[in-house]
């Protein structure tokens, strides 16, 4: 009797192998494809979830001072809604209209001109000079994609007409609405392109001969991009109900979780979560301080070369926030920092701090503040405020970055890295507790 008992405890043993092996494959497997399909709302989802998981201290706080949870989740919402307004608001401020576009376009255009001219030893693009070491080195690569550049920001027949117009026009004082400073560059930018012979990349636009299917054409594309308005925002409308829902649900979706656990590994589930708990909080603070600290340390440096403090601190949220990026984050910080240097504070002009800082000289203060901030973020920064929350060779972060960005675009390169954290404490929690419950050798 006992044979026949041992026998049918075998192959239950066996079944159930088998059973949570193919279960376990089939999870992964539709968790991959879903994973892929909904690649769109991931983003909206996890942030959500992070947001909530960020105030749940907080609100906390809030109940413990004698505020009710209803009314505590409504101020940390509105709180955030204000913030997000105020933020949107002071951003669209920054960004120019129609007329500060083309001429935000000039100026960056001859500015680029002007410091490659000035920094490779060439006079003009012509072909005459040889220019200096750098140059012949380099030159035959650098000047395909400096030709790139203009193609790309060199205004097209229907822009001239209309920046010629606000030329023409006068404001209010009687001065033209583009200044000299600005039309001089923009005379110099067609004696650039001239030389470069450009001429045929510009986008010939005649709006008589237009014909009717080009107009539909057009009309469905304006169509098409309100539906996309309307996609995009009904997607990020996922963000504030996730919110909502992880506050309001006060640990039920945790308790559903644990029920799912047998009892064999209650224990051992409820240490892994915890676990995971306190690594997802540690690698949040972490990532908020540095962030916080990278973007005072460029907000300061950038008002000490001479941007404008309102200028400057959106570049250096933009540059602190990029910089979670693993690796990229700097040479985003690095690009948006150098274009703006190039416009020489065309958003809000330039009056440095330092009396030796001289304009012409802005772009390369400017790469020096981002090397400075880097140099700092590397040394101190990261191992001192990140701690052990991101325990990962360089490597492992630097390939996790790499699939994370072929496998699921920027939302895998954005959060590669907090997975492979969590991976990796499930990985070692469980690991531990089998060993200590004798469950494995």
């Amino acid at each position: 009797m006992s044979q026949e008992l041992e026998e049918l405890r075998q192959q239950r043993r066996k079944r159930s192998v088998v059973y949570y092996s193919l279960f376990s494959i089939v999870f992964l497997a539709l968790s991959v494809y879903i994973l892929v399909s909904l690649q769109s709302i991931i983003l909206p989802i996890v942030l959500g979830f992070l947001a909530a998981y960020l105030c749940i201290p907080l609100l906390d706080m809030l109940r413990r001072n004698g505020i009710p949870k209803a009314a505590g989740i409504l101020i940390l919402f509105a709180s955030i809604f204000i913030i997000i307004f105020y933020v949107s608001r002071e951003v669209i401020q920054l960004i120019p209209d129609e007329k500060g576009m083309l001429e935000l376009r000039v100026n960056l255009q001859y500015q680029l001109n002007d410091r490659y001219r000035e920094y490779m030893g060439v006079e003009d693009f012509d072909g005459a000079d040889e220019g200096n070491l750098f140059y012949e080195v380099f030159g035959d690569e650098l000047d395909p994609m400096l030709q790139t550049i203009n193609t790309f920001l060199m205004l097209d027949d229907e822009e001239t007409e209309a920046f010629e117009e606000y030329r023409e026009a006068e404001d209010e004082e009687g001065e033209p609405l583009v200044s000299n400073h600005t039309w001089h560059h923009y005379e110099q930018n067609l004696t650039d392109i001239n030389q470069m012979d450009l001429e045929d990349d510009i986008v010939q636009v005649d709006e008589d001969e237009e014909s009717e299917e080009e107009l539909v054409e057009d009309e469905a594309a304006d169509h098409s991009l309100i539906a996309a308005i309307i996609n995009v925002a009904s997607i990020w409308l996922i963000m504030p109900v996730v919110f909502l829902f992880i506050l309001v649900d006060d640990g039920r979706l945790k308790k559903s979780l644990i029920s799912l656990i047998p009892n064999n590994y209650f224990e051992m589930a409820l240490t892994a979560l915890d676990n995971v708990d306190n690594a997802i909080g540690n690698y949040l603070r972490g990532t908020f301080m540095e962030v916080l600290a990278v973007t005072i340390s460029f907000w300061a440096l950038l008002i000490l070369i001479g941007f404008d403090w309102g200028v400057s601190l959106l570049l250096a949220l933009v540059a602190g926030v990029a910089n979670i990026l693993p690796f990229f984050g700097s040479v985003v910080g690095l690009v948006i920092i150098a274009l703006f240097a190039l416009m020489e504070g065309h958003m809000g002009g330039i009056n440095p701090l330092l009396p030796f800082i001289q304009p012409d000289h802005l772009l390369l203060w400017s790469v020096l503040v981002v090397l400075i901030v880097q140099l700092i973020d590397n040394i101190y920064f990261k191992p001192v405020i990140y701690g052990s929350a991101v325990d990962l060779h360089p490597l492992i972060v630097f390939l996790a970055a790499i699939a994370g960005s072929v496998m699921f675009g920027f939302i895998g390169l954005l959060f590669a890295i907090p997975v492979i954290v969590i991976l990796k404490e499930l990985y070692g929690t469980i690991h531990r507790e089998l060993k200590a419950y004798f469950l494995i050798y």
